[in-house]
C-alpha cells in the first residue's frame, strides 16, 4: 500500500501552485508591468508548467490513461519533486512507462507553454549561416554574436551545401504578441559538425554571451588491406574485399593518370589496396583514411603504388621511384563509361559523319569533372553547341577543355587558377547532346589530340637522398602490408559517413 498522506501532500503543493499562477496573472498588466514583472510572470508560468507535467507524469493530475491513487500503486521516487531534473530533458530521456507516455508532448508542449524549441536545418545552395539564422528571426546582434564566437574555432565559410545545423531557440512564456513584427526567439546555442569525428557548439555562458567549443571524437588508427581479383567490376570486388566507396574512388583516381579502366581492364586482373581505418573505441567505423599501398595487375602488367613524401609534396610512386602522375589526366572522371571514341564519327543530334574531337565519358547528373593537370581557365561560358564548357591553359602549349556541364563548380571563372584534380563542374548535358556525359578535349598548339593516346609528359623520378629514403619506406610499407588485417574479415558496422578526413 502507498502512503496516501503523502500523495496528498504532493496534490495539495501543485493545486497551490496552480492557485498562486492563477493570483499572478490576474495581476499582470502587460501595459504597466516592469521587465521584472514580465520575468516573474515568466517565470511563474514556467513553474506551473514543471508542476502540471509532472504531476500529469506522476498521476496526481487528469491526463492521457491516468488512474487515481486509490487504484494502482506508485512509486514514491517519483513523488520527489524537488530533485526532478529539467522538464525538457525528463521527458525526452525518462525510461519508466508512465513518463513514456508523455515523451511525445515534449516538443509542443514545451513550444506552446515555455517557448523551448530545437530545429534541425539543412543547408541550401546560397547559404549562410547568417541567413539560416536570420530565417528564424534571430535578431542581428545575437546572430552576430554567435557568429563571431564560432569563428574562433571553425569558419562559418566552409559550410557545405546538405551539412546540418542544430539551432536551440528560446521564446518568452509571455509572448508580446505584433501584428507588425515576427515573434523573435532567443538563441540559445548552435552545433554543427564539420567532419564525422568533430562537433562544434556555440552556447551562452553564465553572463549571456556567447562561447564556442570543439568536441572532437577519439579514434583509433588501424591499417589494413583489401585484396581480390575482378571478376565482376572493380567496384564490386572491391567493395566484397572490404574497401569502402571512398577508398575505391581514390584507388582509381591514383591510377587514373595511367590505367583506362574502361577498356583496359579485365577478368581476371588482380588488385591490392592498403589503406587507414579510424574506428570508435567500439571497434567501429568512422571514417578511412589514405591509400599507403596499392597494386593492380592489368593484362598481366604489375603496376605497384607507394606514397611517399619526397620534402616537396605527397605522391604515389612505382617501385622504382618515377610518380605515376601525368602532366594530363587520361580520365578527368571517376565512375564514367566510354561511351564515344576520339576521330570521325555520324554525329547523333545532327545526323552527319564529322570528326569528334575529343573523347565522352557517360556518366550520371552531378557526378565530378577534375582538372586534368595544372593551369589557368582560359574561358568558362555556356555555348549553343557545347553547352557549360570550359578550357584551361597548361604549359607547353597544351590545353584541356570539358563541355555539355551541368554547372561549374563553385568560384570557376576566367583567370582562375587550378591544380591537377580540382573538381571544375559536374556532369550534365546541356547544349547539342543526347544524355548527360562529359566531352572531353586535349589540344596541343591549337591542334585536337586522342585524349586516350596522346603522349604526354611523365611525372617526376626520384634521385639521390629522396630516392634513398623511399626505398626504406617501400620496405617498411611491404612490411606493414604482410602484416596488415584482412579488411574483408573486419565485421564491425560502419556507424557514420566513411567520408575522408577534411
Amino acid at each position: 500500500m502507498h502512503d496516501v498522506s503523502k500523495l496528498n501532500g504532493v496534490r495539495n503543493a501543485v493545486d497551490s501552485i496552480k492557485l498562486r499562477l492563477v493570483q499572478e496573472m490576474q495581476e499582470f498588466d502587460p501595459r504597466k508591468t516592469t521587465r521584472d514583472g514580465w520575468r516573474r510572470a515568466a517565470l511563474s508560468l514556467s513553474v506551473a508548467a514543471i508542476a502540471v507535467t509532472l504531476g500529469h507524469a506522476t498521476g496526481l493530475l487528469d491526463g492521457p490513461d491516468n488512474v487515481n491513487a486509490d487504484q494502482a500503486p506508485v512509486d514514491p521516487a517519483q513523488l520527489k519533486i524537488a530533485e526532478a531534473p529539467r522538464l525538457d530533458v525528463a521527458l525526452t530521456e525518462a525510461k519508466t512507462p508512465v513518463l513514456d507516455r508523455y515523451a511525445a508532448l515534449t516538443q509542443d508542449y514545451m513550444g506552446e507553454v515555455a517557448g523551448l524549441r530545437v530545429e534541425r536545418v539543412d543547408i541550401q545552395p546560397g547559404d549562410t549561416l547568417g541567413r539560416v539564422l536570420g530565417r528564424f528571426n534571430v535578431s542581428t546582434d545575437q546572430s552576430a554574436a554567435a557568429i563571431s564566437a564560432l569563428k574562433a574555432i571553425w569558419d562559418p565559410r566552409h559550410l557545405r551545401v546538405g551539412q546540418e545545423i542544430t539551432l536551440y531557440l528560446e521564446t518568452s512564456p509571455i509572448r508580446k504578441v505584433s501584428a507588425n513584427s515576427a515573434d523573435t526567439p532567443d538563441l540559445v546555442g548552435l552545433t554543427l559538425k564539420p567532419s564525422v569525428e568533430k562537433t562544434v557548439a556555440v552556447s551562452k555562458d553564465h553572463e549571456g554571451a556567447f562561447q564556442a567549443r570543439e568536441i572532437v571524437m577519439e579514434l583509433q588508427r588501424e591499417v589494413v588491406k583489401a585484396a581480390g581479383t575482378i571478376n565482376n567490376s572493380l567496384y564490386a570486388d572491391a567493395n566484397n574485399a572490404g574497401a569502402t566507396d571512398r577508398v575505391i574512388a581514390n584507388f582509381a583516381r591514383v591510377y587514373s593518370y595511367s590505367v583506362d579502366f574502361q577498356r583496359e581492364i579485365r577478368q581476371g586482373d588482380d588488385f591490392e589496396i592498403m589503406f587507414e581505418r579510424f574506428n570508435d573505441a567500439d571497434g567501429n567505423l568512422i571514417k578511412t583514411g589514405e591509400i599507403l599501398y596499392a597494386s593492380l595487375e592489368v593484362r598481366g602488367d604489375l603496376k605497384e603504388l607507394y606514397r611517399f613524401d619526397d620534402g616537396e609534396g605527397i605522391d604515389y610512386y612505382d617501385a622504382d621511384g618515377i610518380s605515376t602522375k601525368r602532366f594530363l589526366m587520361k580520365t578527368p572522371i571517376n565512375g564514367a563509361r566510354l561511351s564515344s571514341h576520339f576521330g570521325r564519327r555520324r554525329h547523333p543530334v545532327l545526323g552527319y559523319t564529322k570528326m569528334h574531337e575529343g573523347t565522352d565519358f557517360a556518366a550520371p547528373r552531378g557526378t565530378p569533372i577534375y582538372a586534368a593537370g595544372d593551369g589557368v581557365l582560359d574561358t568558362a561560358y555556356r555555348s549553343s553547341s557545347y553547352g557549360n564548357y570550359i578550357r584551361i591553359n597548361h604549359s607547353g602549349g597544351w590545353q584541356s577543355a570539358y563541355a555539355h556541364m551541368q554547372r561549374f563548380a563553385s568560384g570557376m571563372k576566367k583567370g582562375v587558377r587550378v591544380s591537377q584534380g580540382d573538381v571544375i563542374g559536374y556532369v550534365g548535358t546541356t547544349g547539342r547532346s543526347t544524355g548527360p556525359h562529359l566531352h572531353y578535349e586535349v589540344l596541343k598548339n591549337g591542334t585536337p589530340q586522342n585524349p586516350l593516346g596522346v603522349d604526354v609528359p611523365t611525372g617526376k623520378e626520384l634521385e639521390g637522398k629522396p630516392l634513398e629514403l623511399f626505398k626504406v619506406e617501400r620496405e617498411r610499407l611491404d612490411t606493414l602490408y604482410a602484416e596488415s588485417r584482412d579488411a574483408s574479415e573486419i565485421k564491425a558496422p560502419l556507424v557514420a559517413s566513411a567520408s575522408g578526413a577534411e
